[in-house]
């Protein structure tokens, strides 16, 4: 109907919504279904999407999603913060942003990354000139060789101009 058509949301949130209010888990039934949410990032005109500490029931389910990002064509912040991800995960995130083309402020907060994570990271997004803001603060695993991929990043892609790494293993040296 009309009205549906003219509703835009700016922001999606979806994460660590399973707390009920005596501080105890409470299993509302509410594993989000995947396949509807990716289905609607085009119609949702997203400027934002925080998919923080979500737990996706299945790997499959996050790589639904992230192949779906690239529809989210106004999506200008991505928030998969305290969610595990691998270097598969990121590789396929980095080919969704650059064909959406519009995401310039990644945050992936403690996802326990590692180097090879770090490594899909570069070779994604090292020609993605809309990235001014990354984020990979606290993930321990990143170490100095992670700090070194960092830099080759930073050194292809000058656009980026806020980088947060606190919380990682690598020396102060190496960046």
């Amino acid at each position: 109907s009309q009205s549906i058509k003219n509703l835009i949301f700016q922001s999606c949130d979806l994460g660590d919504h399973h707390n009920g209010g005596d501080g105890g888990d409470v299993d509302d039934g509410s594993s989000y279904n995947i396949e509807i949410i990716a289905s609607a990032l085009p119609l949702m005109d997203l400027s934002s999407l925080s998919l923080v500490d979500v737990n996706f029931p299945t790997r499959e389910c996050l790589h639904y999603l992230l192949a779906h990002v690239e529809q989210a064509k106004e999506l200008k912040l991505l928030d998969l913060s305290q969610n595990t991800l691998s270097a598969d995960c990121i590789s396929l995130l980095s080919r969704s942003i650059r064909g959406q083309n519009q995401v310039s402020r990644l945050i992936l907060s403690d996802c326990s990354l590692d180097n090879a994570c770090v490594k899909e990271l570069t070779v994604g997004l090292r020609d993605y000139d809309p990235l001014t803001s990354l984020d990979v603060s606290k993930n321990k695993q990143i170490s100095d060789r992670g700090a070194g991929q960092i830099k080759e990043l930073l050194e292809a892609n000058s656009k980026i101009t806020k980088l947060h790494v606190n919380g990682c293993s690598f020396s102060e040296g190496s960046l």
